[in-house]
């Protein structure tokens, strides 16, 4: 017999879904966590977010010692305190610098700010659409 949960009227809750963009699972919007701001909810969910976060920390635990006071990131190029100017909210005791890490060997690959850190994680880290971006912003160059 499968248990259907009613609301005051008695009519049957529909409970809404929304798919992980990590474990591409339709998944009840309760498996999903609040993003940062609180007022939505985050793009995986909590058993992906959860497994993404340890990854992380095994990363950075194996990662290379944090950079020098001179380090600039492999990407943009920026300084420490190029970045720190560009965001202000900041506050002074936040590092600008991320450890990048594969997602599915969680290898460290090196010390990045975070703003390239996130461009890559929204690309995940496929080379492939990296090269589409490249050719689209290309297309529109004068």
């Amino acid at each position: 017999m499968v248990e259907v949960n009613l609301d005051v009227y008695g009519d049957p809750i529909v409970e809404q879904h929304k798919t992980c963009n990590c474990c591409k699972r339709l998944l009840p919007l309760s498996a999903f966590g609040n993003d940062s701001g609180g007022n939505k909810l985050r793009s995986c969910c909590k058993e992906c977010d959860a497994e993404y976060r340890k990854g992380a920390r095994i990363a950075k635990k194996n990662a290379a010692p944090f950079p020098d006071s001179d380090h600039h990131c492999e990407i943009c190029g920026r300084s420490a305190e190029e970045l720190n100017e560009e965001v202000h909210h900041i506050k002074k005791t936040v590092s600008p610098w991320v450890a990048d890490h594969d997602h599915e060997t969680l290898t460290f690959r090196g010390w990045l700010c975070r703003k390239c850190n996130l461009g890559l994680g929204n690309f995940n880290d496929s080379i492939e659409r990296l090269k589409n971006a490249i050719a689209y912003l290309t297309k529109f160059k004068l």
